[in-house]
């Protein structure tokens, strides 16, 4: 019984903590003007909106290679907090070696034991460049990830995103992302808005599970939280 009410208590305190994250997040936003009346149309698609709007991308992305594109990017998106760097990726084979002034997406040489790793050397956060490294561990986005390059050639060098057989920049990676966007929700959604609407679904997800664990253990929201 000690052993359950430890490990309720750890499940309750990590919920705590993000809840509290999410909070420190939307401050941080709300600081830099969040959402504007502009923004507003956009955000309002919200999560089911996004999601599908890759749904009905995925319909036509063997059709059109810069909707495979938007696609692909999109699907990172909505796992990893990134920005326009996401679609300036380089593939490269080692990981011994580190680069610092690409982004690059490791490929391992074999994708079913080891993780495909991104590592964004233009990661930005709160004004400040800086180096972010991340393990793509779910299966289904290694599976698109290995379709996506399979489909572009298999090649494990060179740009992982290219348009017009030239590499993406970050004014280049904004166009289709609008372009491709608007086409499917009538919306122009570029990386900082899918962000921000990703952001506020995983707070309002966090609050949501924080509850029913408070309803299950019959206590009161107060009990558990002070955010």
């Amino acid at each position: 019984l000690e052993n359950k009410n430890d490990e309720l208590t750890q499940i309750i305190k990590y919920y705590e903590d993000k809840v509290k994250e999410y909070n420190t997040q939307f401050k941080k936003n709300n600081e830099d003007g969040y959402i504007s009346d502009k923004q507003k149309p956009a955000f309002d698609i919200g999560i089911d909106g996004l999601v599908d709007m890759i749904y009905k991308m995925e319909k036509d992305i063997k059709n059109d290679p810069v909707t495979y594109v938007a696609y692909m990017i999109y699907n990172i998106l909505l796992q990893y907090p990134l920005r326009n760097e996401v679609g300036t990726f380089v593939k490269i084979s080692s990981a011994n070696e580190e680069f610092k002034d690409i982004n690059y997406l490791v490929i391992p040489s074999n994708i079913y034991k080891k993780n495909i790793k991104m590592v964004s050397t233009e990661y930005k956060t709160n004004k400040i460049y800086g180096v972010k490294t991340v393990e793509i561990k779910d299966k289904k986005l290694r599976k698109k990830l290995t379709d996506y390059i399979k489909y572009t050639g298999g090649s494990n060098s060179g740009p992982l995103f290219e348009y017009k057989d030239n590499a993406l920049d970050d004014q280049t990676v904004t166009n289709i992302l609008m372009e491709q966007s608007k086409k499917y929700t009538g919306i122009g959604i570029g990386t900082t808005m899918f962000y921000k609407i990703t952001v506020s679904a995983e707070a309002g997800e966090i609050h949501k599970t924080l509850k029913e664990k408070a309803i299950a253990r019959g206590q009161s929201m107060s009990t558990q939280s002070s955010s």
